[in-house]
């Protein structure tokens, strides 16, 4: 069985309504009075009626029970989903502050890669420099040994 819809619910309040109100009018209704035969006879009917009346209006109210019963289980449900709803947008802020200090770190990184790759070019050049005084060293080191050779050889000869 489906559980009661809202429309099922307003249903039944407007119908346990119109049977309070058909037992307000039962109750205020007067009659002329009759001979006392007929009394019985309609206080039997009027009777049966009252009995059929408050059997739909105890039937109306374990409907409204239910539905009550039921909205109760979700308004706790809403109240859990608020409270879940709290939880996550704590942690939405928590993530937004991490989030923030990790840019800011970043930003700290970027200024020092930065500086690594000044420092680093620099030493580039600077090798680069070594490099072509080694060379130049080579070949004045290779001129060196070719007078020196000649000069030994000079000696020698001598």
């Amino acid at each position: 069985m489906n559980p009661p819809t809202w429309e099922d619910f307003q249903r039944l309040e407007a119908r346990q309504k119109q049977l309070e109100e058909e037992m307000r009018k039962l109750k205020e209704q007067r009659t002329d009075e009759m001979k006392a035969i007929n009394v019985n006879v309609a206080s039997a009917d009027v009777i049966t009626h009252l009995n059929t009346l408050e059997h739909k209006i105890d039937t109306v109210q374990e409907d409204t029970n239910r539905v009550t019963i039921q909205m109760e289980g979700a308004r706790a449900d809403i109240l859990r989903l608020g409270e879940s709803q709290a939880d996550v947008r704590d942690r939405l802020k928590e993530h937004s502050e991490d989030l923030r200090t990790i840019k800011e770190e970043q930003q700290v990184h970027k200024g020092l890669l930065g500086e690594i790759i000044n420092v680093g070019e620099s030493h580039t050049k600077r090798l680069q420099n070594i490099e072509t005084d080694i060379s130049g060293m080579k070949t004045d080191i290779g001129s060196i040994r070719s007078t020196q050779e000649e000069i030994l050889k000079l000696l020698r000869e001598r």
